[in-house]
């Protein structure tokens, strides 16, 4: 018999660490190796496709306004998404690097949502919300730079810092100011969008602008060299980096190669950032089925052996108020484990002085019942049940 000291078969080690699977499961939950291949392939197309594209960003096409209405709420709708669910993550978890983290999608659906209102030809011919010539282009340059900002924020966030003590403060405070921010640079590109540079002139990027679409090129860059820098094995931090990816290409074709609105760039980048959103949003739901699965499993396991506990607490102290004891017989390796009655209360040991030989018990029988007791042959089978007389307990030493 293979003796477990956990008589349901749990093993110890992870009956007694459920909960610091569970802990460990909240925190940061590790990527399957399967998922970091599909990753792998996403990015790898994805860089397939860019490369492709780059030469023939600057075609033009004809102009489709019923476009940008058909991408961009199904882009905010994603990112209100994930931003409720990584909210829910950080009610578990506590930790600030995930709030920053879902107040960064909170942003780009609010911005998403401005840029939609405010673009010529959808509603109105010059776009909603006092929009100028120009807004739509720095809304889009203040949009793609507040996600890559929280991505670094919370790159360096997620090994530092005390867990908030009050969840829903936290939450509280840490939207407003999102939203504060959304509404001060909305603000700026649409009602004051006369102070600002020249970034448009018919439909083409000005020299101005370069600083705006560079700029939001390289902080998006940069975001993904921190994030791969500080990278854990977390499918969070994947997944995020799959994101960066899709966002620094897009922000290439639609910013960086092309050569104003409605021409392949512009088409192809929002097409594709919009495919990757998507994607990655299910794959993050996936994600987080699978962990409370396991995290449903590993509650389960920690419940049995609590259970398991009580129960053996319950049988030692029979074991103990009727003078018994138990043994078991690892037949494989020809190995004995004894309960602390046989060795304390029966012979007057200390615990594990008796040694793990099967055969150690018949040191401590009368003589005369020793050498019967070794002849038996039901000493070799099992299970076995016999009879010899043992001397009173000898005082503990």
């Amino acid at each position: 018999m293979n003796y477990t000291s956990e008589w349901s078969g749990i093993p110890r080690e992870r009956a007694a660490s459920a909960d610091s699977q569970t802990a460990r499961t909240l925190f940061e939950y590790d990527a399957k190796p399967a998922s970091r291949r599909l990753a792998l392939v996403i990015v790898a197309v994805s860089l397939g496709m860019f490369i492709t594209l780059i030469p023939f960003a600057s075609t033009p096409l004809a102009a489709a306004p019923w476009f940008i209405p058909l991408h961009q709420p199904v882009l905010a709708i994603n990112d209100l998404i994930t931003t409720t669910l990584l909210l829910g993550y950080f009610y578990l978890t506590r930790r600030k690097a995930i709030l920053v983290l879902a107040c960064g999608y909170l942003y780009s659906a609010v911005m998403a949502t401005v840029h939609l209102l405010s673009f010529p030809g959808v509603f109105t011919p010059t776009g909603l919300l006092g929009a100028g010539p120009q807004t739509t282009g720095y809304l889009h340059v203040f949009w793609h730079l507040g996600f890559p900002v929280a991505v670094i924020a919370y790159s360096f966030l997620k090994q530092t810092g005390r867990p908030a003590e009050k969840p829903g403060r936290a939450t509280a405070k840490a939207m407003l100011v999102t939203l504060a921010c959304a509404a001060v640079l909305g603000t700026l590109a649409t009602a004051g969008g006369d102070w600002l540079p020249q970034m448009l002139t018919d439909n083409r990027y000005s020299s101005a602008f370069n600083i705006g679409r560079y700029g939001q090129w390289f902080v998006t860059g940069l975001a993904l060299v921190i994030l791969f820098t500080r990278r854990s094995a977390s499918a969070l931090d994947m997944w995020l980096g799959v994101v960066l990816s899709a966002w620094f290409f897009e922000i290439g074709l639609v910013s960086v190669f092309n050569a104003g609105r409605w021409d392949v760039g512009f088409y192809a980048g929002r097409a594709y950032g919009l495919v990757a959103s998507i994607f990655v949003l299910i794959m993050l739901l996936v994600e987080h089925g699978r962990m409370h699965r396991d995290l449903a499993e590993a509650q389960a396991t920690a419940r049995t052996a609590a259970r398991l506990q009580e129960m053996q607490q319950v049988l030692r102290l029979a074991l103990k108020a009727g003078r018994m004891g138990v043994f078991s017989w690892d037949l494989v390796n020809d190995r004995a484990w004894w309960s602390p009655e046989v060795e304390q209360d029966i012979l007057g040991l200390r615990a594990g002085e008796l040694a793990a030989q099967p055969d150690a018990l018949t040191d401590y029988v009368f003589a005369e019942d020793r050498d019967r007791l070794r002849a038996d042959p039901r000493m070799h089978r099992q299970p076995a049940r016999m009879r010899c007389r043992v001397p009173p307990a000898r005082r503990a030493r």
